[in-house]
């Protein structure tokens, strides 16, 4: 496989339109499960 095949095929599994819904489902919920805040 090469360079292009693999970034091409690199994306999320639904594709491009699952990968925003997915996300705004997680901004939508507020948690932000994965993400650590720290006060600076």
């Amino acid at each position: 496989m090469g360079r292009k095949e693999q970034l091409n095929s690199s994306g999320h599994p639904g594709g491009p339109i699952a990968f925003f819904e997915h996300l705004e489902a997680w901004r939508m919920s507020g948690e932000f499960e994965g993400l650590q805040f720290s006060h600076s």
